[in-house]
C-alpha cells in the first residue's frame, strides 16, 4: 500500500492494539515490531526482577538489584550460566512461571516475523501527479505505475475508481464511488513500467461534472500474480484534486541498452510541457 494514503480510517483501528494484536502488528512497519520486542523485553523482564527481589534470598547473589535483572533475563531465555541460581522453592516456582512465559513470547515473536516475512509484498510505484494531456490528439487522464522489482506481474488488472459527493432527488447527502473506464485495464505482464490512461470524452465523469477538482479523491488498486513467490499481490494509491497537472507530459524514463532496457527511476515523477 502507498504511503500519504488520505483514506479516512475507521475508528475501530484505533484500539487494533487491543482488539486484535496479532492484526495490529502485522499491519506496522519493521522499526515499530522491532521497538515493540525490545521494549515488551526489557519491560517483563523488569517486573519479574522486582518480584524476585519482593522474595527474602532469591537467588546466590542477591547483593543488588541488577543481579536480578540479569537473573530475570537468563531464566526467561532459559541461559542458565549457573553464576545467578534460584535458593528457595519460592524462586524456583517463579522461575518456572516464568521460563513459561519465555518459551510463549520466543513462539509467538518467532510466527509473528516468519508469517510478516511470508507476507506478500509488492514494489509498485505510482507517479507523483496525474496529468491532464493530448495522446494522438485525444483528451485524456493518464498517470504511470512501475514495477521497481523488475519480476514478472502476471494477469495484472488495474482499477481506477472516483470518490465523490452526491446529492440524490430527494435531497439525500452521500459519497459515492464510480469506476471510471480506462483504454487498457489488463497486461498478461508488468514488468517495466505501465501508463494507465482515460479518455476525456462526452461520457467520462469529469466532463459530467465539468470540473477536474469536484471529486474527493480517485482511488487505484491494482492487483496481479507474482511469478517468483507464487502468490497474489496487489496494492493501492490515491490522487487527490491538487495532484492534477494540465497540459504537461511524463518524461520519457526508458533507454535502451545492449543488456536490455533500463527505466530511469530518478525522473519517474517528472513531466515536461506539451510540445517539448
Amino acid at each position: 500500500m502507498s504511503v500519504n494514503d488520505p483514506i479516512p480510517q475507521l475508528d475501530g483501528l484505533k484500539s487494533a492494539f487491543g482488539r486484535d494484536l496479532y492484526f495490529f502488528l502485522m499491519k506496522i512497519s519493521w522499526p515499530r515490531l522491532y521497538l515493540i520486542i525490545f521494549t515488551s523485553y526489557i519491560f517483563i523482564n523488569i517486573v519479574f526482577s522486582v518480584i524476585y527481589a519482593l522474595i527474602p534470598n532469591a537467588i546466590t547473589d542477591s547483593s543488588n538489584m541488577l543481579n536480578y535483572f540479569f537473573f530475570s533475563i537468563q531464566s526467561f531465555s532459559t541461559i542458565g550460566y549457573g553464576n545467578l541460581a534460584p535458593v528457595n522453592p519460592i524462586t524456583n516456582f517463579v522461575v518456572m512461571l516464568q521460563s513459561i512465559l519465555g518459551i510463549i513470547y520466543t513462539a509467538s515473536i518467532t510466527g509473528m516475523f516468519f508469517s510478516k516475512l511470508s507476507k506478500p509484498h509488492s514494489k509498485i510505484r505510482f507517479s507523483k501527479n496525474l496529468l491532464v494531456t493530448y495522446y494522438n490528439g485525444k483528451k485524456q487522464l493518464i498517470f504511470r505505475i512501475g514495477n521497481t522489482r523488475g519480476n514478472d506481474i502476471v494477469e495484472a488488472k488495474i482499477r481506477v475508481s472516483v470518490l465523490h459527493k452526491a446529492r440524490t432527488e430527494e435531497g439525500e447527502n452521500l459519497r459515492q464511488i464510480v469506476d471510471i473506464p480506462i483504454i487498457r485495464s489488463t497486461t498478461p505482464f508488468f514488468r517495466l513500467t505501465w501508463t494507465i490512461r482515460h479518455n476525456l470524452d462526452e461520457n467520462s465523469f469529469f466532463n459530467e461534472t465539468e470540473n477536474y477538482l469536484n471529486f474527493e479523491r480517485i482511488i487505484i488498486t491494482i492487483v496481479g500474480h507474482d511469478s517468483i513467490f507464487s502468490n497474489t499481490i496487489h496494492d493501492r494509491h490515491v490522487y487527490l484534486p491538487k495532484d492534477i497537472l494540465f497540459n504537461r507530459r511524463f518524461k520519457d524514463i526508458i533507454e535502451e541498452k545492449d543488456i536490455g532496457v533500463k527505466i530511469d527511476y530518478l525522473n519517474f515523477d517528472s513531466t515536461v510541457e506539451i510540445g517539448k
